[in-house]
């Protein structure tokens, strides 16, 4: 049985990941500041939830022996230049840091796809920051790039989803939004884990 450690596993892709590897048998550790969801589902028994604090390597270090992949779902996506770097970057580099020096084989990082030049530029600048990080300790991450998701957990993301395509029908709005690609996080997660099975 493979073993997977996923850090922001109870965030909205986080879940879905967690849910895809449960149905490929991997063992799973998720490690996150607010450790297990307080809204319970069953599959949720079969996870290991730790709360700790992925600033202090100390509090998780021990976990990453023996596995097979670290999954760094980590991140924010309304914030400044300042909150990008904390959220963003460090916990990148710390994690792919923590990884590498466990000898952990396979490291995922979720990026972000850029859609626009104008819209949250420093966003996008961050996670492209935190992909060179990534790639310093692990050449060869597995680098995840989703677009727009949408999905039942995250209200009001599945009517965004449905406006976005509206809207690429219209020809001065759609050149502005042609590389936002709504995407069900189910689908996304089922192609992360299809890489790692």
């Amino acid at each position: 049985m493979k073993k997977m450690v996923i850090f922001g596993g109870s965030g909205f892709l986080g879940r879905e990941i967690i849910q895809q590897a449960l149905h490929q048998n991997f063992d799973v550790t998720s490690i996150s500041r607010s450790g297990a969801p307080e809204v319970r589902e069953s599959w949720m028994n079969k996870v290991c939830w730790l709360k700790a604090d992925v600033f202090d390597p100390s509090m998780w270090r021990e976990k990453l022996v023996d596995v097979d992949v670290v999954i760094d779902a980590i991140g924010v996506l309304i914030g400044d230049e300042e909150l990008y770097e904390k959220m963003n970057v460090l916990p990148a580099k710390i994690l792919a840091k923590e990884a590498s020096t466990m000898h952990v084989p396979t490291f995922v990082y979720i990026s972000a796809k850029s859609f626009s030049e104008k819209f949250l530029t420093a966003y996008f600048t961050s996670k492209k920051e935190a992909e060179r990080a990534v790639k310093f300790y692990y050449p060869d991450a597995l680098i995840v790039r989703p677009s727009f998701m949408y999905g039942k957990r995250r209200k009001g993301t599945t009517a965004q989803a449905k406006f976005i395509q509206l809207a690429k029908k219209i020809p001065f709005v759609s050149s502005k939004i042609t590389h936002l690609q709504p995407q069900a996080v189910e689908h996304v997660a089922h192609a992360i884990v299809a890489k790692l099975v």
